[in-house]
């Protein structure tokens, strides 16, 4: 049994976090509005900081998204939260086994420690659950806001539950779309399931066994001391931190796509804004949105993508929002083919025992795998598009400082703009299309070509190629900024040759860093 004591109220050390989010927050701000002076700086800063505030004093109670029951089983504290009460659990379990003389002498000590550690696990679990269900519905509502400015609907978010018990086979499982704006056209494929309140993750699967749980009173926290219910909570935390984690990956990308495009398609436009553009009564907040970039095409969408091609086809996108919309990450569409191969595999396995498996145990357990085989798959999906979005983060850090040095950015890099991006052609691709061979170093592919590379692979060949694009962007970006940074600090000579001992004569760093051991020593 693992009890982490330093992880049971982790909340306070996380109070730190929120400078530095505000920090980091303010310096992407100003790299966005291309804020130099100290003037717009501080005006974004000013409006940042409102904005947080207002966020802060409007946070709605944790829960408030999820439905009256959800609420009073998991996140209201009136019983388990009082640590008296919960105390007396445990003391009156073991008072009620030495009754019953099942407990004596040392057997009745490592009973009363068992008791206690169950009831703290109960409490970490617990507190994990609150945390990750608190954080994924703050990442529904920027995911929902994402596909409200891309085009696309909230049910995206919603896999309509079919229980294990009333399941039926399906002899072929939806496949997830290679190109999300084919859905646009051809929408068969999702349901329209929407919700009145945001679900428990593990409630979309299995909410009769598996996700029926209790933290409300005596009874039911005795009920969850065993065990069968400790893993099924286990398996219960372990469906929130997935999805969780799926949403993280779909916001991410959006947005790493959305600062990708800021800076290859309006860069321009950027340059020639008025001295007037970063103004006091400008809303930080609407600045960042999606559909808020100069010069990008926004209205409507649907009607502007009407003749997108069925079934995973794909024409080329012409505005800008029509780019942005393939950055798009239906969870609906990631799930449900997965969703369905489990439900057909628990049907094989209740087929194989008769059609009638023994008992509710054995239910549970063959649910638990199959459940975590499932969060397994969905989690390696989900993880390529996070991945993706650390490759964009690069590239649009590269590009960034490349507009600073035109010089090297026109004598080295090859910059793939949206008019320009055509699938097949060797020299516009960083590495071939099984991902095992470099073509070309220099080139800084559209967000749209990012999005799509070994795409039509298997999962485990394309995770592969994907981490090895982002091994060789991450070395590339780190170079290119040591080599900048070295420069800027007013030396002319090349730092790979003073390391090999090939100064020139008489030739001296302008500035040196760390000495012998430092950059140019």
């Amino acid at each position: 049994m693992n009890v982490f004591l330093l992880e049971v109220h982790p909340s306070l050390c996380a109070a730190a976090a929120v400078y530095r989010g505000l920090v980091q927050a303010h310096t992407e701000l100003c790299q966005l509005h291309r804020a130099t002076r100290v003037s717009d700086r501080l005006v974004l800063r000013q409006k940042l900081l409102q904005q947080a505030l207002h966020s802060w004093t409007s946070l709605p109670s944790p829960g408030a998204s999820y439905s009256s029951q959800i609420q009073k089983d998991l996140f209201s504290g009136v019983f388990f939260e009082d640590t008296l009460l919960v105390q007396k659990v445990g003391l009156s379990l073991v008072k009620s086994a030495e009754e019953r003389d099942m407990k004596q002498g040392r057997e009745k000590q490592s009973y009363a420690v068992e008791t206690f550690s169950k009831l703290l696990e109960l409490v970490t679990i617990r507190h994990r659950l609150l945390e990750s269900a608190s954080e994924t519905a703050h990442l529904a509502q920027l995911y929902q806001t994402v596909a409200s400015e891309l085009g696309f609907n909230e049910f995206h978010l919603y896999l309509r539950p079919v229980q294990f018990g009333v399941a039926e086979p399906k002899a072929q499982t939806e496949q997830r779309p290679i190109f999300i704006t084919a859905v646009l056209e051809d929408d068969t494929s999702v349901d329209r399931f929407t919700p009145s309140h945001l679900p428990l993750s593990v409630q979309e699967l299995d909410e009769s066994q598996i996700g029926r749980f209790s933290f409300s009173s005596e009874e039911a926290v005795i009920h969850l001391m065993n065990q069968q219910s400790m893993e099924n909570l286990q398996v219960t935390l372990a469906c929130q931190v997935t999805q969780k984690n799926a949403l993280i990956s779909a916001v991410k990308v959006a947005c790493a796509c959305y600062w990708a495009e800021s800076v290859t398609s309006s860069a321009e436009v950027i340059y020639s804004q008025s001295d007037d553009d970063i103004h006091p009564d400008k809303d930080v907040k609407s600045a960042t949105r999606l559909d808020s970039k100069p010069g990008s095409d926004t209205d409507n969408l649907q009607e502007e993508s009407h003749s997108l091609p069925p079934s995973g086809s794909r024409r080329t996108p012409i505005t800008t929002k029509e780019w942005l919309m393939e950055a798009f990450v239906s969870i609906q569409l990631e799930k449900v083919g997965l969703r369905d191969k489990m439900l057909n595999s628990f049907m094989k396995r209740k087929q194989a025992v008769g059609g009638l498996i023994k008992t509710p145990e054995e239910a549970a357990k063959i649910k638990r795998s199959l459940i975590i085989d499932f969060l397994m798959k969905f989690n390696t999906q989900m993880s390529q598009y996070c991945v993706r979005a650390q490759i964009l983060a690069y590239y649009y850090s590269l590009t960034s400082l490349l507009d600073d040095v035109p010089s090297v950015r026109q004598s080295h890099f090859t910059t793939q703009q949206a008019s320009e991006h055509t699938f097949g052609r060797q020299h516009r691709q960083l590495l071939s299309a099984d991902g095992k061979a470099l073509l070309n170093l220099w080139v800084v592919p559209h967000f749209s070509e990012v999005l799509h590379m070994f795409k039509t692979l298997q999962v485990t060949a394309c995770a592969t190629a994907l981490h090895h694009t982002l091994q060789i962007v991450s070395a590339l970006h780190d170079i290119i900024y040591y080599l900048v940074s070295f420069s800027r600090l007013g030396n002319t000579e090349n730092p790979c040759s003073l390391r090999r001992g090939q100064e020139a004569p008489g030739s001296l760093l302008v500035a040196d860093w760390g000495g012998t051991e430092g950059i140019g020593g």
